[in-house]
């Protein structure tokens, strides 16, 4: 007769083999690598496309997160010139907004499409760890798929709604401090009153920067036929001009009147970035 204790023993062990498997443990969220040089920029949000007679004169970037917490980025809500503004994330909120872009899945090469739909914009976002850099590209951003296409396979609509949340949370963190670019390029026409006699709103031109001369022509950008890159004083002053002003502002110097542009140049964009192109 098999003793009472070793059915009751085994039974157990029966049981406990037959019981559901407990919940998995909840992932680490990523940590951000030890050792990055301070001024890698870790995280950079691009928005591309548009008319490519203008593609040069337009700061593509809405956000850029540097290996030091830094972030500089686009705020629309200002409606000026040069809307950018800059802030530096404490330590625990540059590990949150790495830990949700890397662990939304952003850090990867793909391209999603929207077939059916044309002349939308590309939102980009670059990943860089100091080892790997990758590139997602999202069409259409926030648009689901076009009456008559199929629907988006599972996977990119997650990957769609990840990138849409963690840009979000990104943009959460941003600052209201307005941006001084160390370098910048400057876009400059002469206006051309518009054959309705409508008069544009009109600001002095106060910087130190002959808008006639300055620069190299560039006629490719018809409208904009002369450019200019600027560092230091010379730079800081027109951030300054351009950052109270409205877009589409007409600026007038010397009894002329020009349309102008800015571009911020970046501080780990460096000197690639020139009237040329970048």
């Amino acid at each position: 007769m098999v003793p009472a204790l070793v059915v009751l023993l085994g039974l157990a062990a029966v049981l406990g083999a037959c019981a559901p498997a407990g919940p998995s443990p909840t992932p680490s969220p990523p940590d951000l690598p030890a050792g990055l040089d301070p001024g890698r920029a870790i995280v950079i949000v691009e928005e591309l496309g548009g008319p490519t007679s203008i593609m040069d004169t337009f700061d593509p970037r809405s956000i850029t997160l540097y290996a030091d917490g830094t972030m500089i980025a686009s705020d629309p809500a200002r409606n000026l010139m040069l809307s950018t503004v800059s802030t530096t994330l404490a330590p625990a909120a540059l590990d949150e907004a790495w830990a949700t872009v890397v662990g939304s899945g952003l850090a990867t090469n793909r391209l999603l499409e929207l077939p059916g739909l044309a002349d939308a914009g590309t939102t980009q976002v670059t990943v860089d760890d100091g080892t790997a850099v990758t590139h997602l590209q999202v069409y259409a951003l926030g648009l689901g798929p076009v009456e008559g296409q199929p629907t988006f396979p599972p996977d990119e609509v997650a990957l769609r709604a990840n990138t849409g949340r963690a840009i979000g949370l990104l943009r959460g963190l941003a600052g209201r401090e307005p941006y001084a670019p160390p370098a910048l390029l400057l876009w400059s026409g002469v206006y051309e009153e518009a054959p309705s006699g409508m008069q544009p709103r009109l600001a002095a031109w106060t910087a130190p920067v002959d808008l006639a001369t300055a620069g190299v022509p560039t006629p490719d950008k018809p409208i904009y036929p002369r450019c200019v890159r600027l560092e230091g004083d010379a730079a800081a002053a027109v951030a300054a001009l351009v950052g109270t002003l409205a877009p589409e502002t007409i600026v007038e110097q010397a009894g002329f009147r020009y349309t102008i542009a800015v571009r911020p140049i970046y501080p780990d964009e460096g000197a690639r970035v020139t009237c040329a192109g970048s």
